[in-house]
């Protein structure tokens, strides 16, 4: 029994020194004699390369070109819907106004006229609006409604006809700095295309609730809002 174990480890230990040999023999195959076993080999990590880079800049510059001009139009387009918003507001506080005091005030100057819906508890706070650079509402008389003080332009809700005598009270909002452009897009939004046509190269509407006259103005300039008049 000694014996064959004895034989057994001898056997064991020439199959090692065998082995030892043919796995050097492989390394040096290999390239790798002389390295640890235990050694990972090290890749370079991979880059962008130079026309790579400038692909990937052209196509966010596409993708910036094609959406730009759309978040700008949708922004114009909420101001404009929110302004029409303010516009519907105001014009119910005023009929809720006449409706209890039977008559509508000329303010022509301050405290407009908003200011007096506020302390009526009609408004919450006075009119704002986002488009232009600053708006007020006015209580004045039919000859002075609209852009010309000297009353060649009224309010023109059908069209055609002028609907207000110079002794009516009109409420009228007035938003100043306006571009020509956004005038427009206020016109359509409340009058509708057909009562927003302008005259003198598109810089004059004198019909329906919004009129303007850019004529003798810049490219920024009023819009006369109408609200109501008795």
């Amino acid at each position: 029994m000694l014996l064959n174990s004895k034989s057994l480890l001898e056997n064991a230990g020439r199959g090692r020194a065998r082995l030892l040999p043919s796995l050097a023999e492989s390394a040096c195959g290999s390239g790798l004699a002389g390295a640890s076993p235990y050694r990972a080999e090290i890749r370079p990590s991979a880059a962008f390369t130079m026309v790579e880079m400038v692909g990937v800049l052209a196509v966010i510059a596409i993708l910036a070109s094609l959406l730009t001009p759309k978040i700008f139009s949708s922004i114009n387009e909420a101001r404009l819907n929110a302004a029409v918003g303010s516009l519907d507001a105001l014009k119910a506080a005023t009929v809720s106004y006449y409706s209890k005091n039977g008559s509508l005030p000329l303010t022509p100057s301050a405290p407009f006229f908003d200011k007096k819906l506020v302390t009526a508890e009609f408004l919450e706070r006075p009119f704002e609006c986002k488009i232009g650079t600053n708006s007020l509402v006015q209580g004045v008389s039919g000859a002075t409604a609209g852009p010309n003080a000297a009353g060649t332009t009224y309010y023109k809700l059908d069209g055609d006809t002028v609907f207000t005598a110079t002794s009516d009270t009109v409420i009228q909002c007035v938003l100043s700095g306006v571009p020509i452009a956004d005038a427009l897009e206020l016109s359509k939004q409340i009058d509708g295309t057909l009562l927003s046509v302008t005259t003198d190269a598109g810089k004059k509407d004198g019909i329906g609730r919004v009129v303007y006259d850019y004529v003798t103005e810049a490219s920024i300039g009023k819009v006369y809002i109408y609200i109501g008049h008795r």
